[in-house]
């Protein structure tokens, strides 16, 4: 496609956590515009430049992004980490769902078009779902299930994974037969409403159906108020349940990497640690060989970027990392004995 030269499309519908899926397959879609494109989008009145990709982690936290997904045949216009229908404008969460803002007409409409050809520089991540294109995993790497023995934290009494129960990634029984195995005894599902996931299939014969579950459906954006509000939930959750523990979302990535990470720091372990916890995920998904510097760009743009957030600091450092935690937890309504409660049921002091 010449550079200039627009296709229009229309939002076929918003996506849980604010992303827009549009009214084109992604085979269509690259028939024009192909990934590591910059293309430029018209959307509500704005103007916005942003690269394709087959993966959301290839732009950092907060950026635009149109994702190719050749194995559900759709593209999806969002931000990493965030809405991109409240970032535009377009439309407000309500009490059932999206809203659309004041003004705007359906069906919603938007134009494409090219603006450099190859012109975003990544390196390619590139995940596939079938188990036979992983012959070098055992099936909890497969699935990215993992127990997180960081710090202080006790051997084998938090899990972390993707979905156990969600057959979208093709992950979802390696990580469901794993937390058998490991014999968890509470799930924290950051993914997924209640009533969302009892209509998975056979999610009455997962394992992990019949363990005491927390429903969260944490959002994308770490700067929302009820963010804070839905971890703490979280962590009130597993500080009165039974251990093993295990949270996951949909892949075990970034809404994990976050929550796994305040766990992490609370018992002490470095700002090394939890930036190698965080990458085996990608390494597990997208391989080893010659990714260094596109997995430290990661670190960076993501879960380092979304931490210092999160802690108002401009960089992590060891030793600070306990009480940046707790000083998040107590803003966002945990008490000091709640948060004592949550470590001595990770640490082993008071695991029951």
């Amino acid at each position: 496609m010449r550079k200039g030269a627009v296709k229009k499309y229309t939002v076929l519908h918003v996506k849980q956590h604010g992303g827009v899926i549009l009214s084109c397959t992604a085979t269509d879609f690259t028939a024009h515009f192909k990934p590591d494109d910059i293309v430029t989008v018209r959307i509500n009145g704005g103007e916005y430049d942003m690269p394709v990709c087959r993966n959301y982690s290839e732009v950092d936290t907060a950026e635009f992004v149109i994702v190719i997904d050749e194995n559900d045949d759709d593209v999806t216009m969002s931000v990493n980490n965030g809405s991109f229908v409240e970032r535009i404008g377009l439309a407000r969460r309500g009490d059932d769902g999206w809203v659309l803002s004041e003004n705007v007409k359906t069906p919603v409409t938007l134009s494409v078009s090219l603006k450099v050809r190859g012109g975003y520089s990544s390196e390619k991540l590139i995940r596939t779902n079938k188990r036979e294109d992983y012959p070098h995993l055992t099936d909890e790497q497969y699935a990215n299930f993992r127990a997180v023995n960081y710090g202080n934290l006790r051997k084998n009494v938090l899990f972390r994974s993707s979905s156990p129960i969600d057959p979208a990634i093709g992950r979802n029984r390696e990580a469901d037969a794993a937390a058998e195995k490991y014999g968890v005894k509470t799930v924290i599902n950051l993914a997924d409403k209640q009533s969302a996931a009892i209509n998975y299939p056979g999610y009455n014969e997962t394992y992990c159906s019949g363990c005491d579950t927390l429903f969260v459906s944490l959002e994308y954006d770490h700067e929302k108020e009820s963010y804070g509000r839905s971890l703490v939930e979280s962590f009130r959750f597993i500080a009165s349940h039974k251990a093993p523990y295990l949270i996951h979302c949909k892949e075990g990535k970034d809404r994990t990497g976050v929550a796994v990470a305040l766990c992490e720091a609370l018992a002490g372990a470095s700002v090394g640690d939890i930036k190698e916890d965080y990458l085996l995920t990608f390494k597990y998904f997208f391989g080893t060989e010659g990714m260094s510097e596109r997995y430290e760009s990661i670190w960076q743009g993501n879960l380092r970027k979304i931490l210092c957030s999160l802690f108002g600091v401009r960089e992590l450092y060891d030793g600070e990392l306990s009480s940046l935690a707790r000083g998040y937890l107590i803003k966002n309504g945990m008490t000091e004995d709640e948060i004592d409660r949550l470590v001595s049921v990770l640490t082993g002091d008071d695991v029951r």
